[in-house]
C-alpha cells in the first residue's frame, strides 16, 4: 500500500509541475500583452515596474490585505510545523509519549499552514484580477491584467498549491496509519546524521588538531591515524592531500624550486572503472615538463602512490598519458586518514593553493 501512496504522490508532484508551467506561461503572456502597449520598455523593465506597483500600491489596498495576511499566517504555521517535523526526525525533540501520534500532529500542522496559505493566495489573486482588469475609462497601465488572463493565472496558481497540499496530506495519512513510521524514518535519516556528527566530534577530541609536523615527514604515522570523513572534498583538496602524503613518502620537497627557477603545478583526474587516478605535473618557466607522481584512489578510499624513474620520458602508462609508473612500497593508506592527518595543517592550505586544475589529460 505504501507503494501506491508513493505513486500517487509522484503523480501529484507531476501535476503540480504542470500547473507551475502553465502559471509561468500565463505570466509570459501578460508581459507580451503589456509590451504591445509599452513598446519602449523591455520585458525585464515591465516585470520590475509591475512588481513595484503591486508592492507599493495594490498589496496595501483593503480588498487585498485579508488574503495577504492569511497567506502570511499560513506560511508561518507551515514553516514552524515543518521545523518541528525535522527536529523529530533527527531525534532532537520528543513532544509526547506516543511519538507516532505527535509526528502525525506535526505533519497536520504543515497541512493546516499550507491550506491557509493556499486559501490566502487564492483570495488575494482572485481579487487582484478584478482590481487590475482593464476598463473603458482608464488607460492600460503596467498594473493592468486582462480579465481572462488574470482568472487563468489565479486558477493555475491555486491548482499548483492544491497539488502540493495533496502530497503532504498523503504523507499525513501514511503517517497516521503507521505506513510511514517515525522510528524507521529516524533510523534512516536523522539517526545516521546524528551518529556521523557524534563520531566526528569524538574523533576530533581523540585526534586534536595540533599541526603535528611529524605527520609531514612520516608516512607510517599517517597510516596510524583514524579515518576521517571524505565527504565534501573537492578534486583540488584531494590532490593537495595526496601531494602532502607523496612528499612524506618520497622525502621530497616538491614545491620549492632552487636557483630562482619558478614552476607551475597542475593536477589531472583520470576516471577509471572503480577508481580515480590523480596525476601531478610540473612545468618550469623554462618550459620543462615532468610528471611528479600519480595516485590511485579506489572507490573504497584506498590510496596507492606511484612515481616514474624517468618523469620526462616516453608516455606509456595510463593509456599513453604518463611515463611508466612504479609503485612506491609501503605507502598504502586510506584517503580518510590523509584527511585526519593534514586537513587542518597550514601546509595543506599552501599545497592546495599551489595546485591548478589541468582539465583532461590526453595521450601523447
Amino acid at each position: 500500500m505504501i507503494k501506491l501512496v508513493l505513486g500517487l504522490a509522484a503523480i501529484l508532484a507531476v501535476v503540480a509541475g504542470y500547473f507551475q508551467w502553465r502559471l509561468r506561461y500565463d505570466q509570459r503572456q501578460l508581459v507580451d500583452y503589456l509590451s504591445d502597449h509599452h513598446k519602449t520598455m523591455t520585458p525585464q523593465q515591465i516585470r520590475a515596474s509591475r512588481q513595484f506597483m503591486m508592492t507599493s500600491d495594490y498589496w496595501r489596498r483593503p480588498q487585498l490585505v485579508r488574503g495577504h495576511r492569511l497567506a502570511r499566517i499560513g506560511k508561518i504555521i507551515a514553516v514552524a510545523s515543518a521545523i518541528l517535523v525535522g527536529l523529530e526526525l533527527l531525534g532532537l525533540f520528543d513532544g509526547a509519549l506516543n511519538t507516532q501520534l505527535w509526528f502525525s500532529e506535526s505533519l497536520g500542522g504543515v497541512v493546516i499552514g499550507l491550506a491557509l496559505n493556499s486559501y490566502g493566495h487564492w483570495d488575494f489573486n482572485r481579487k487582484l484580477a478584478t482590481l487590475t482588469a482593464p476598463t473603458d475609462d482608464l488607460p492600460i497601465t503596467l498594473a493592468t491584467t486582462p480579465k481572462v488572463l488574470g482568472e487563468a493565472a489565479a486558477k493555475h496558481h491555486a491548482s499548483m498549491r492544491l497539488a502540493w497540499l495533496a502530497v503532504v496530506v498523503l504523507g499525513l495519512f501514511a503517517s497516521s496509519v503507521n505506513w510511514w513510521p517515525v522510528e524507521g524514518l529516524r533510523y534512516q535519516a536523522g539517526r545516521l546524521a546524528v551518529t556521523a556528527l557524534v563520531h566526528q566530534i569524538k574523533q576530533t577530541k581523540l585526534q586534536p588538531v595540533t599541526g603535528d609536523e611529524r605527520l609531514l615527514d612520516d608516512p607510517k604515522a599517517v597510516q596510524k591515524q583514524a579515518t576521517g570523513s571524505t565527504a565534501g572534498l573537492t578534486a583540488q583538496q584531494t590532490a593537495g592531500l595526496l601531494s602532502l602524503y607523496y612528499e612524506a613518502a618520497s622525502n621530497q620537497d616538491l614545491w620549492r624550486m632552487r636557483n630562482g627557477v619558478t614552476a607551475r603545478y597542475t593536477y589531472y583526474v583520470v576516471k577509471q572503472k572503480s577508481a580515480k587516478v590523480y596525476v601531478v605535473k610540473r612545468q618550469t618557466d623554462t618550459d620543462e615538463t615532468s610528471f611528479i607522481y600519480s595516485a590511485r584512489v579506489a572507490s573504497t578510499g584506498v590510496v596507492t602512490l606511484s612515481q616514474s624513474s624517468d618523469p620526462t620520458g616516453e608516455r606509456t602508462d595510463l593509456q599513453g598519458r604518463i611515463p611508466k609508473q612504479e609503485l612506491i612500497p609501503n605507502t598504502t593508506v586510506k584517503l580518510g586518514q590523509l584527511v585526519t592527518a593534514y586537513q587542518h595543517q597550514r601546509a595543506f592550505r599552501l599545497m592546495v593553493k599551489a595546485l591548478h586544475p589541468g582539465g583532461e589529460l590526453t595521450a601523447k
